[in-house]
């Protein structure tokens, strides 16, 4: 017969293998439709900024050529329709630039699809179709509390090694051992979810050090700014293949980091309960009586709250009874003596 605690642990691996193969399938899948619904609409605004690109060209061409004999009024009148031209352009630009390195491609897309259900939400990229947004909105409802199992089966996972490690440390003092190693899983979590991500963004992004830290931080707490999002750079030097596959390994960290660092915020919690509940147990320690201890009369009795005149009346009243019980049994035995046997009344009777 299997052991039932060996059962239980594969079923908690089984429930986190499960859930998360689940939340892989529905990241890619999600990635997919969302690329099926905003790319032609991408690729449109993209045609369209590179056509008004074009237009935009042409009129400052035209506007310069045209200049003769020209005069201070006339240079500055010429000055406000070039920058009101570039000023109507740079959207266009914009987009121009964004079309060089498309949004809406697999890999992208399920880094966008890893941010909805984490809700990070970093902003630089959202679905702009009405087919798009309505599906978004279901794909959200659905995904949110999916990611949301996924990180508590990891996190009861890592917990469980936490506490078998710690189990498995004979000492007469846990709490200070349990403390130990909360503060070296936080030293662990800090230098693979952060210190080291940090170095490989800075390599990649072109990010200083700093920088790189603090994206790792925003994104793990799913705070989420958007002010720093891998792989939106163009300075990056990485082809459309290469960038996507850096998008979903990016994911991979977020998720994994998201549910690391949600083990570490519940182990801290639980380690300040059990601090707080161990220092009230402390406190709370009943003491004896300070001018009863002098007197040397406290005895065992005082330990547990009873008085001693108490003790010292219940005593008596016991004494009393057992010897009014004493003195019962003596006159009963006096009068079963006295009494004539059974069979004299008998024979008197007839």
């Amino acid at each position: 017969m299997a052991c039932p605690k060996c059962c239980t642990t594969w079923n908690v691996y089984w429930q986190a293998f499960t859930f998360s193969l689940i939340l892989v399938l529905y990241l890619i899948i999600g990635g997919g439709i969302f690329v099926a619904l905003e790319q032609p609409a991408e690729s449109e605004r993209a045609a369209e900024a590179v056509r008004q690109i074009q237009v935009a060209n042409e009129t400052i061409l035209r506007t310069v050529l045209n200049i003769s004999n020209l005069t201070e009024e006339r240079a500055q009148n010429v000055t406000n329709q070039v920058l009101a031209i570039l000023s109507e352009l740079a959207p266009q630009v914009v987009a121009a630039n964004k079309a060089r390195t498309p949004l809406w491609q697999l890999g992208p897309a399920i880094f966008f699809t890893t941010t909805v259900v984490t809700t990070i939400g970093y902003g630089n990229i959202a679905p702009s179709t009405p087919g798009g947004q309505t599906f978004f909105v279901f794909y959200a409802i659905a995904g949110i509390p999916l990611a949301l199992i996924v990180f508590s089966s990891i996190g009861t996972i890592l917990s469980n090694a936490l506490s078998s490690l710690v189990g498995r440390i004979k000492t007469k003092r846990p709490l200070p051992l349990k403390i130990a190693v909360v503060v070296g899983a936080i030293i662990t979590g800090l230098v693979l979810c952060i210190f080291i991500p940090a170095i490989i963004f800075m390599a990649i992004e072109g990010w200083t050090y700093r920088q790189s830290a603090y994206y790792c931080v925003v994104s793990l707490t799913t705070i989420g700014f958007g002010d720093f999002v891998p792989g939106q750079s163009t300075s990056t030097d990485l082809s459309v293949g290469v960038r996507g596959v850096y998008k979903v390994c990016t994911a991979c960290w977020l998720l994994f980091g998201i549910a690391f660092l949600s083990l570490l915020i519940a182990e801290v919690q639980k380690l300040f309960t059990a601090s707080v509940a161990a220092i009230n147990k402390l406190f709370k320690k009943e003491k004896p009586d300070e001018d009863t201890k002098e007197l040397g009369k406290v005895d065992s009795s005082a330990e547990h709250g009873v008085p001693l005149e108490t003790k010292q009346e219940s005593q008596t009243a016991r004494e009393q009874n057992a010897a009014a019980l004493e003195h019962k049994t003596t006159v009963d035995q006096g009068m079963l003596k006295e009494a004539p046997p059974l069979s004299t009344v008998e024979t008197d009777a007839k």
